[in-house]
């Protein structure tokens, strides 16, 4: 596909899992290092001068990242946060009636307080170009399937360009975005930043280890259980070759499903799939787009579909998560309640994973499951408990914030040197 315009003098580009590869024509990384030092350099005059007025470039929901950092930013001397909500361009694939639109996902921002404005024409068909976006720094939610107007090479004509992925990297062959135009990256785990470095062969590279922002929201909700137990079941969409290959709904999603109905008036059942789930059903033809809808209805019926990005105090409320999705694998780990992980024999986990996935309770089928679960759930047998309670450490940092640190990292760089 194009993303950037010939008119504009950009090369064709080429999507790879890795993030999108540039061909060079020309040198676009010499000249975004020149922006985002001239940037820098004005915001380092200006910095206590006045707030530095930070974006966050979003399309989806689901994937808000960044609710802990526009807090802290909201609250602070010297920023002052928005949220840009814009299109991208592939509109999912074909299937964008699968999704939020853009003014459901405006619409999410705005009831939750935020300042929020489109950037996308969706009468007109039209991108805000970057420059006008009025923002100093801009948080990407996803920085591909851009309009060139808003792609990192643009936009660093008129701000630094930040991004923190929007789920934690725990596989092998997870797609991590490695490109140079960036100014800085900001990652979950020191492993990140060794494998950006192997995967684009420089020792300086633009990254920074933080943690991940989205479990700040640990520190400040408080779990409200109720009596009926409250169990999640969050399937995820990886069936493709060659992708993640974590996805198990083919062989046990109905299974699943007619072990909530078995156990309907002891559980309040939630279930959570991935945003592209119902979307990779049908393109990978486990079920018609009619089956799939049926489906859904099922757990209608059953209980509560939940498709809201905002999802921690809905993991800290229940009582326990079965999945195949592998951020969530960490994602629910500080909630301190059981995770039944759904094997897929063809995913490969990386190191950062190994190092906690042996504390939750491995699933292979059914069999398994529904025994393991009625052990721990019926009969409180929670033996992996003090094994699972002993690793979330490793993800999240008890002492500061990931969203203190980003903006510790900002500060820092915004403060002239005397």
């Amino acid at each position: 596909m194009k993303i950037f315009d010939f008119k504009q003098g950009f090369p064709k580009t080429k999507i790879t899992i890795l993030g999108i590869k540039f061909s060079i024509k020309h040198d676009y990384r010499k000249k975004v290092s020149v922006n985002y030092a001239r940037k820098l350099t004005e915001l380092q005059k200006e910095f206590g001068k006045r707030k530095i007025k930070v974006g966050f470039l979003v399309n989806e929901p689901a994937k808000w990242q960044y609710q802990s950092l526009y807090e802290e930013m909201e609250k602070s001397d010297y920023f002052e946060p928005v949220v840009l909500v814009t299109q991208l361009l592939l509109a999912h694939r074909g299937k964008k009636h699968f999704y939020a639109t853009i003014d459901d996902c405006y619409n999410f921002f705005k009831s939750k307080g935020l300042k929020v404005f489109y950037v996308y024409d969706k009468d007109r068909k039209e991108y805000m170009p970057a420059k006008d976006f009025g923002v100093d720094i801009l948080f990407y939610q996803q920085p591909w399937e851009l309009d060139a107007s808003q792609h990192p090479v643009n936009a660093s004509k008129s701000a630094l360009t930040c991004y923190v992925p929007y789920g934690l990297h725990l596989m092998e062959n997870s797609a991590i975005y490695t490109d140079n135009f960036l100014w800085c990256m900001f990652v979950e785990d020191s492993e990140q930043i060794n494998r950006i470095k192997l995967i684009t062969g420089k020792n300086n590279v633009n990254a920074c280890y933080v943690g991940y922002p989205r479990l700040d929201a640990y520190r400040k909700i408080k779990a409200t259980k109720n009596k009926k137990k409250t169990i999640i079941y969050a399937p995820h969409h990886s069936f493709e070759i060659n992708g993640l290959n974590c996805a198990t709904f083919h062989k046990n999603g109905m299974d699943i499903l007619s072990l909530a109905q078995k156990y309907q008036g002891y559980i309040n059942w939630v279930f959570k799939p991935h945003p592209r789930f119902k979307t990779a059903v049908v393109c990978n033809n486990i079920m018609s787009e009619d089956e799939i809808n049926t489906y859904y209805r099922q757990w209608e019926n059953l209980g509560t579909i939940y498709d809201s990005g905002d999802y921690i105090q809905l993991f800290a409320d229940s009582d326990a998560l079965i999945t195949d999705c592998v951020s969530f694998l960490g994602e629910y780990l500080p909630s301190k309640n059981p995770i039944f992980h759904l094997i897929s024999p063809a995913a490969k986990f990386n190191n950062f994973a190994k190092s906690f996935i042996d504390s939750l309770y491995q699933i292979y089928d059914i069999s398994d499951l529904e025994e393991i679960f009625k052990k721990v759930i019926f009969e409180n047998q929670d033996i992996k408990k003090e094994e699972r309670l002993s690793k979330i450490h490793i993800l999240f940092d008890s002492e500061i914030s990931s969203a203190s640190k980003i903006i510790k990292f900002l500060t820092n760089s915004l403060e002239l040197k005397k």
